[in-house]
C-alpha cells in the first residue's frame, strides 16, 4: 500500500535515523528520492543498508514499516545511552578504593 509522507513525518524519521546510524544518505532521481540507512537493523552489531524511495509526490510504499524499525532502534539507542548515564553516575559516587574491589575504573 502507498502511503503519502508529511514534511513532519519525514523530518522525524530523518532526525532518528541520524540519531542510529553512522550513515544516512539521500539522493533525488529522475521520480524521486531514495533514503539509504547504514544501521543495526538487528540490535546485534551486525551493520547493513537498507533504502526506501519516497516519489515526488511523497509517496512511499514501504516508509511507515522503516519508520517503525527507526522508532525501535531509536528506542534501544535511548535505554543504552540512559543506562551507560546511570552506570558512569553509580561510578562516579564510589571511592577509588570501591571501584578497585569491584574492578571498575
Amino acid at each position: 500500500m502507498t502511503a503519502t509522507i508529511t514534511t513532519t513525518q519525514l523530518l522525524e524519521f530523518i532526525a532518528k535515523a541520524q540519531k542510529i546510524s553512522p550513515d544516512v544518505k539521500v539522493g533525488e532521481g529522475d521520480n524521486g528520492y531514495d533514503i539509504a540507512i547504514y544501521a543495526d537493523w538487528d540490535a546485534d552489531d551486525n551493520f547493513y543498508t537498507q533504502s526506501i524511495f519516497i516519489s515526488h509526490k511523497g509517496e512511499s510504499s514501504n516508509f511507515h514499516e522503516m519508520s517503525f524499525e527507526i522508532d525501535y532502534l531509536f528506542r534501544v539507542e535511548e535505554e543504552r545511552e540512559n543506562k551507560h548515564k546511570k552506570r558512569q553516575e553509580l561510578l562516579s559516587r564510589l571511592s577509588d578504593e570501591e571501584k578497585e574491589l569491584l574492578g571498575v575504573s
